[in-house]
């Protein structure tokens, strides 16, 4: 089985040179391929997490499953043993959370750092984080479902029972989340191994013990309630509430009170730092000051938001985030700008820092000329004119006409005049609709075929073309497979393929965006969806009748039709005259739909040599199908005059006749009925071929089945 090259190139990299890389580099789509491949390929965890911690250090925003990435990463490094950094990891997660879901998760993020903390042998900072949980959400069953697991697992399964008999207690008349069974299983388990379990409860702090107790363990409460699964919005407990309205000169014993309570205070001080319901310049100022004594002091892994703390000043929420960009914290209009101009740079992060830039300017109305103008300078710049540039120049538009920045009209027009804008991005019907603008009329989209992407392999740019029908090279498609070089893409064109940019000829590569093409052509809405949720695999849709997959055979040998096609020209150069070498080409022509080019390269041959009946019959059926008709019956006519002659003349004998085959035009001719050629075809169920073999002998006899050879 074939695998991507990104997937190649992390194959040979060991686990400490994947860390080493710069992130950013490549699109965390990519990379989640990757990681899989380490994770499910190979069974190696090791790689798998390493790729994990590469994407999670980009500052891409895509529609990768973040938090459960944040997540395997926080288990790999506990399973690890390796405390600090699954510490590190988790106090990243709780920031992410903050940053783009709004704390949603804040809750649960903060049993699995007291968890962390409980496993890692710090006791006080575990049993603190549980407390100020239930101080903040008294009675959330799941605090004591956690509890009911780490305790025992620290060396504290007395502790454990208490909290396991609270939790009963609580769920005696009301079982909401359906733990009881668990919790009861659970309790057992800690009172039959108590005997034999260590009891480390004489380590932890009398006053951290205390509070742990009044908190999780007070008398049952008369009213149950379901838990909401998080901490309300602001509620904030002291000594953070003194945070609120303090002035900007802040308080030095407060500051100190905090910082000695570090740990346990940590996750409410990034909460803070977030609040979007805060003045930026009030409570979230000392949050982010506090959070950076504690990482000078080093009290707490903060290496993760590190990026962050060292740019948040000022109304940093506003001036540094972005929803597009940026795992955690931001980056400066300046930076921004620096990524998108970088022509080297992955191009998702490029047009994500354009999407952050744009966002920002909509926040911040001041940054727009400076905006409008960067937009100036980039789709002018030389680098504009260049293949890997025109889907940004097509974002670039897209973000000019949402701004309503008229005044860019004229370098947008020159952009879509010199043809240097990718159409995925935006088309010149998108601005004419948008401002007035660009009147040339669109062509007509057709409606007899489909419309595919494809690369051009001599200049790298990608353009839309249409065709109608297109022939699968089933020996190329193999040799693609196995990751073979093959001179031609397995996909060849019912016409060829100029490139409107370098006029390069068939030099095309099929893009992901035409297989797709391809495969959604007339398929019902109801087939698409059973696709994409997995209810069906491609082989189960019905195939695209435009679509036809054969074994090309040229000049006796398996060979490309493209080769084929290559290989007759320059046999033509070298015997201008061999009328032969004509009829061929254009039957191989014929054969790939190419029905203009097959005619002429027919009506050649027939110029050259035309008393050749095989010549004369094969010109007959180009005209019958897609020439003159009346030419067609002359072609016919002519074939049978040519073997009249040709049987009075004692000298000349053949073994063929094509009399039949003229006759059987003629008479298809009249009837208006197509002419007897047949078409290259190939069951993928039974690998059989069918068709005729024109290119070597046009067909003599009526009956055709038994003159047809395999393969085309």
């Amino acid at each position: 089985m074939s695998i991507s090259p990104i997937v190649k190139q992390f194959d040979a990299l060991t686990r400490l040179q994947i860390l080493a890389l710069r992130p950013g580099v490549w699109s965390d789509e990519d990379l989640v391929e990757v990681m899989e491949h380490f994770e499910s390929g190979k069974k190696d965890r090791d790689r798998a997490m390493a790729v994990a911690e590469l994407i999670l250090h980009s500052p891409l925003i895509t529609n990768v499953d973040y938090f459960n990435l944040y997540l395997d990463l926080i288990g790999y490094y506990r399973w690890k043993n390796n405390f600090p950094a699954a510490l590190r990891w988790m106090i990243a997660l709780i920031t992410f959370d903050e940053q783009h879901e709004d704390g949603m998760n804040h809750a649960a993020h903060v049993r699995d750092l007291g968890e962390i903390y409980l496993k890692a042998g710090d006791l006080n900072t575990g049993l603190g984080l549980f407390t100020r949980l239930a101080q903040a959400s008294p009675d959330d069953i799941w605090d004591y479902n956690a509890l009911g697991f780490s305790l025992p697992r620290a060396g504290l399964p007395g502790l454990a029972l208490e909290v396991l008999d609270r939790a009963l207690a609580l769920i005696a008349k009301n079982d909401p989340e359906q733990l009881k069974k668990q919790l009861t299983h659970q309790h057992r388990e800690i009172a039959e191994s108590l005997p034999s379990t260590p009891d480390l409860s004489s380590e932890i702090s009398a006053h951290v013990l205390a509070d742990f107790r009044a908190a999780l363990l007070p008398p049952v409460s008369p009213t149950i309630t379901k838990p909401s699964g998080r901490k309300v919005v602001n509620h904030y407990l002291p000594p953070i509430t003194r945070l609120l309205n303090l002035d900007p000169v802040g308080d030095a014993a407060l500051e100190a009170e905090i910082v000695a309570q570090g740990k346990v205070l940590l996750p409410e001080l990034i909460q803070l730092a977030f609040d979007e319901k805060m003045p930026a310049l009030g409570a979230p100022t000392h949050a982010i000051r506090l959070l950076r004594q504690l990482r000078a002091a080093q009290a707490a892994e903060l290496g993760e938001i590190s990026f962050w703390l060292d740019r948040a000043s000022g109304d940093w929420r506003k001036e540094l985030l972005t929803q597009n960009f940026a795992k955690i914290g931001g980056y400066t209009t300046s930076e921004l700008e620096t990524i998108v101009a970088d022509s080297k740079a992955e191009t998702s992060m490029r047009i994500s820092a354009l999407e952050a830039l744009a966002e920002r300017v909509k926040r911040l109305p001041a940054l727009r000329q400076r905006f409008i103008d960067f937009i100036r300078t980039l789709l002018t710049r030389p680098e504009a004119d260049t293949p890997g540039e025109e889907l940004i120049v097509g974002f670039l538009i897209s973000d000019a006409l949402d701004l309503e920045a008229r005044e860019l009209y004229p370098e947008i027009a020159r952009a879509f005049s010199e043809d240097r804008v990718d159409t995925l991005a935006i088309s010149p019907l998108d601005v004419q609709h948008h401002w007035g603008l660009l009147p040339a009329p669109a062509p007509e989209q057709r409606q007899d075929g489909m419309y595919l992407r494809l690369r051009c392999t001599a200049c790298n740019r990608v353009r839309e073309h249409f065709v109608q029908n297109v022939l699968l090279e089933l020996n190329s498609l193999e040799l693609q497979r196995d990751e073979k070089p093959t001179a031609y893409d397995p996909y060849i064109m019912d016409h060829e393929i100029t490139c409107p940019r370098c006029a390069a000829v068939d030099h095309y590569a099929m893009t992901s965006e035409a297989h797709t093409a391809l495969l959604v052509y007339n398929k019902k809405l109801d087939s698409l969806t059973d696709l994409i949720s997995g209810k069906k695999t491609i082989s189960d849709l019905p195939p695209n009748p435009r679509v036809h997959p054969f074994r090309s055979k040229v000049l006796g040998e398996l060979m490309h039709p493209l080769a084929g096609l290559e290989e007759y020209r320059r046999r033509i150069t070298t015997n201008p005259k061999d009328a032969k070498l004509y009829m061929r080409m254009g039957n191989l022509l014929r054969t790939l739909y190419r029905k203009s080019a097959a005619l002429e390269a027919h009506r050649q041959a027939y110029t050259l040599n035309p008393n050749d009946t095989e010549i004369a019959l094969a010109l007959g059926f180009s005209e019958h199908d897609f020439g003159n008709p009346s030419a067609a019956k002359e072609m016919y006519e002519r074939v049978l005059d040519l073997e009249l002659r040709q049987k009075e003349t004692l000298a000349m004998t053949q073994p063929g006749t094509f009399t039949p085959s003229a006759i059987e035009g003629l008479n298809l001719l009249k009837h208006r009925k197509p002419s007897a050629w047949g078409v290259p075809a190939y069951n993928p169920a039974t690998g059989a071929n069918s068709g005729v073999n024109f290119e070597a002998q046009t067909s003599a006899n009526p009956s055709r089945k038994r003159h047809r050879r395999k393969g085309s």
